[in-house]
């Protein structure tokens, strides 16, 4: 299993993980225990917005479109009121330019299509925060 690289120079960024499928969540997290982060979940849109609350350096938002109680699409919306400078992906299974336009205009910085592809996950985070591509190095 990966196992983050713990070394006192390492930097580590916080990535809030939002998705209401736990599959999902879980997936998400053990793909991104390679990259040195710092990993904190949620289930729907009011806890992410809890959440965003509670963690003052939080680096980064992955969120899921569609979620009971509130949805990515109105969690980033009020994200974006408090923390405009917080970088969100919206998460779709969806890729229509209707889709993509409702995203934007919530105040994402970008997108996800599911099922995701390594190259465009490291491309998405690289646009955010620094990633390298796992090697053997910091997978244990």
């Amino acid at each position: 299993m990966p196992v983050p690289d713990t070394s006192p120079n390492v930097i580590t960024y916080k990535i809030l993980i939002v998705d209401d499928d736990p599959n999902n969540k879980e997936i998400l997290s053990l793909y991104l225990r390679c990259f040195n982060v710092e990993i904190h979940t949620a289930s729907n849109g009011h806890e992410a917005l809890d959440k965003v609350d509670q963690i003052n350096d939080l680096s980064l938002v992955i969120m899921d479109i569609n979620m009971p109680l509130m949805t990515g699409l109105e969690a980033c919306r009020e994200m974006k009121k408090s923390r405009p400078d917080l970088p969100v992906i919206i998460n779709t299974a969806h890729s229509t330019e209707e889709d993509h336009q409702n995203i934007f205009e919530a105040g994402a910085d970008d997108s996800l299509l599911k099922p995701y592809r390594r190259e465009a996950f490291i491309s998405a985070l690289n646009r955010f925060i620094p990633v390298r591509s796992p090697t053997r190095s910091n997978i244990r």
